[in-house]
């Protein structure tokens, strides 16, 4: 049975190494859903890349998801529903209608405001990681990313928080009622994808090509020089 969010507990923690490890060691009480911090020091992205800290206000976030949603089988769609989740809580929290870029960032204007990581813990069992840099200045050394606000207090996240919590509640429950159709059109509606260079491993080998969207699985479609569309789900930027 799928677990909601909203219903549950949040710990929230100053500084840890990462919200990810935080909440796998919390999964043992079964009141808190999920667990947030100001900072991260060990922060990680997707394929284990670094999430660098942002300077100023921002929600780092990571809740554990439990119910039949998670089967191997189905898992990649959380990474799309919290795509679309957590663009739907920026717009309702801070009036910023973000785009997203396949398969986990959040953009505005063309540049990183946030992402989302998934990983697997077997079962019907995922950890869901969010970060979103909500206001403050620039990060050194990352000129693509940015903050959806000037300016931003911890009311601004914690209301952002929770909006994210519920928008993943509603998504759950649609798909839950075989909506799956509905998230993949709302993820299109917000797509900046299409044009961005990709490399893909295929069955050919490594592949390069543009983006042309979304399958109706929500998988990359990519554009080969020769023409072809190849369908994947294991991609990277590619910046040639």
């Amino acid at each position: 049975m799928t677990r909601p969010l909203a219903a549950g507990l949040v710990r929230c923690l100053p500084t840890v190494a990462s919200t990810m490890d935080e909440a796998r060691a919390a999964m043992d009480d079964p009141r808190i859903v999920g667990v947030r911090a100001d900072r991260q020091t060990q922060g990680r992205g997707r394929r284990g890349a670094a999430w660098m800290d942002w300077p100023g206000s921002r929600l780092l976030v990571t809740y554990t998801l439990r119910g039949p949603d998670c089967a191997p089988d189905v898992r990649h769609r959380l990474a799309i529903l919290a795509g679309v989740a957590a663009a739907e809580a920026c717009d309702v929290t801070c009036g910023i209608a973000c785009g997203l870029k396949w398969p986990n960032d959040l953009l505005l204007a063309g540049r990183k405001v946030g992402g989302v990581l998934l990983e697997a813990l077997g079962g019907d069992v995922a950890l869901l990681g969010v970060g979103i840099n909500v206001g403050g200045g620039g990060t050194p050394g990352l000129p693509g990313a940015d903050a959806l606000l000037a300016e931003a207090d911890d009311a601004v996240c914690d209301r952002l928080e929770e909006a994210l919590r519920v928008r993943i509640d509603a998504w759950r429950a649609l798909l839950a009622q075989g909506q799956w159709d509905r998230l993949v059109a709302a993820w299109r509606l917000r797509d900046q994808t299409a044009g961005t260079r990709y490399r893909a491993q295929t069955d050919e080998g490594t592949v390069r090509g543009k983006a042309a969207g979304i399958s109706d699985e929500g998988l990359l479609l990519l554009r080969l020089p020769d023409g072809r569309l190849v369908e994947t789900a294991a991609a990277t930027s590619a910046m040639a």
